[in-house]
């Protein structure tokens, strides 16, 4: 498993934000995808912290903290593409939404951040909604390279979603 934290490693804080941030940051972007999998599985891949090296795209490691059961307040440490993450668990009403807020991070790449994922019954299967609020620094939309970043984060999505489809599959 690769590392979630490192002592030499220079962390930058983040402006900590609270649930209303998804109402007023300066950046706000929503993707959808529709999975053809039963709401609670999508659920409990989400709430798998381990489990999310197996289906998105570069996240290398992930964790929580303590002991089960978490929840709101829990501690969620990842190691995305070699950028380790300290985010805070904002909310946590399962089977409906799961959330977090960057507390800090390796990589400095917005001044505050949450990251709220929304989870509905659809026709043919569960709706995942990702929706990003912060307040991005040039290195994040630099991340995007030439392409918007709602395109960029909507390919990302995307990619996830279909690699948690597969990851699903074979259970």
């Amino acid at each position: 498993m690769a590392k979630l934290t490192d002592d030499d490693a220079h962390w930058y804080e983040m402006e900590p934000a609270e649930l209303d941030y998804l109402d007023c940051a300066p950046a706000i972007w929503t993707m959808e995808a529709t999975l053809a999998a039963p709401r609670q599985a999508v659920w409990d891949a989400f709430a798998d912290a381990a489990g999310w090296a197996d289906w998105f795209p570069h996240v290398e490691a992930a964790g929580y903290d303590g002991d089960a059961p978490y929840g709101v307040g829990t501690i969620r440490r990842s190691n995305v593409a070699g950028a380790l993450h300290e985010e805070t668990m904002l909310a946590w009403d399962e089977g409906v939404r799961w959330g977090y807020r960057v507390d800090k991070a390796t990589a400095q790449l917005s001044r505050a951040q949450i990251e709220m994922t929304e989870f509905s019954d659809a026709a043919d299967g569960t709706l995942v909604r990702w929706i990003i609020a912060c307040d991005p620094l040039d290195e994040f939309t630099f991340l995007a390279g030439d392409r918007p970043m709602e395109a960029f984060l909507t390919e990302l999505h995307e990619a996830a979603m279909q690699s948690l489809a597969a990851h699903l599959a074979k259970r």
